[in-house]
């Protein structure tokens, strides 16, 4: 019971500052945005290469790397010209990294795109230019319900794991769960689009 308390009050007070951040839009949707990547890609990072002395600099690079394609939604050429001298230092590290390694280690780009470019059009839809200010919200909430489903359904009846080396108690079941949840929780939700969301699309399209 205590487990779970203490989950929902991070859940609650986590979900009252995305809100907020959504809600005013800008620098403070800048700085969840870049919260969010930062963390993302130390997590990545690790499964991919390992957090060591030896493989610090790549981190940080990718953390600088982040966060300056997260910011191409501010200032476009900025952000893309300090991405590419960051690359360039990045490859000649991780060559000299790679080189004077006993054992193999890959150090991949792709984690810097994969988190970078999403949340740089999230905070460039936050102001509301080409679609409606509050989507970002309406995507989260489905996150949030896909999160809870699956955690539900895996506690209750989870048996097949789907990559225990990687993330060991989540299972096919709680995918599954999931999924179901989160499309009827949509469905749900499209009858609130136009009120809450300021939105209006189709059922399909949600």
């Amino acid at each position: 019971m205590h487990k779970f308390l203490v989950r929902a009050a991070s859940g609650i007070i986590y979900a009252a500052v995305i809100v907020i951040a959504i809600a005013y839009g800008g620098w403070a949707m800048w700085l969840l945005a870049a919260a969010f990547a930062v963390i993302g890609i130390i997590e990545l990072d690790r499964m991919q290469i390992g957090i060591s002395d030896k493989t610090l600099p790549i981190l940080l690079l990718d953390i600088f790397g982040v966060l300056s394609l997260v910011s191409i939604a501010v200032n476009p050429i900025y952000g893309v010209l300090v991405w590419f001298c960051l690359q360039v230092v990045r490859f000649v590290i991780s060559r000299r990294i790679v080189r004077n390694s006993d054992t193999e280690i890959r150090i991949p780009v792709d984690g810097q795109v994969y988190l970078g470019i999403p949340f740089a059009f999230m905070i460039y839809n936050s102001y509301g230019i080409d679609m409606p200010r509050m989507l970002p919200l309406l995507i989260f909430a489905l996150l949030w319900l896909n999160d809870s489903g699956a955690y539900i359904v895996g506690s209750l009846m989870g048996r097949h794991k789907m990559s225990p080396k990687i993330s060991p108690k989540k299972t096919w079941e709680g995918f599954a769960g999931g999924v179901v949840i989160t499309v009827a929780g949509a469905s749900l939700l499209y009858a609130f689009c136009d009120v809450w969301f300021g939105m209006q699309l189709s059922l399909i399209h949600i």
